[in-house]
């Protein structure tokens, strides 16, 4: 049981992590700058975490309520990627809501 709750907590922190490099590097300069939309494709985020096997994990925190939570956004539209759902090709866009900020 307290392997499984470290399991847990692991990937909590690891989204934790996730959704806060979303916003730092995407969602925030995209509001700065005043475009109207951001788009984060989930491979990208990936590589600059330098995860191994965390597609799933990025695509599920890019895509979940606590990163809408934090930042004031709508669901995402996911722009292209395979029928899964999921991987390094799934491309999402964000609308961006003038004078929001995650912070």
């Amino acid at each position: 049981y307290e392997i499984e709750n470290r399991r847990n907590g692991g990937k909590e922190v690891l989204a934790n992590r996730i959704r806060e490099h979303v916003i730092a590097h995407y969602i925030e300069p995209a509001r700065s700058r005043g475009d109207p939309t951001v788009t984060i494709r989930a491979g990208d985020v990936h590589k600059e975490l330098e995860l191994s096997a965390q597609l799933p994990n990025v695509c599920q925190a890019i895509e979940g309520e606590k990163l809408r939570e934090a930042t004031g956004l709508g669901k995402p539209e996911i722009v292209s990627g395979p029928a899964s759902g999921r991987g390094s090709n799934v491309i999402y866009r964000f609308a961006l809501n003038p004078g929001q900020s995650a912070l």
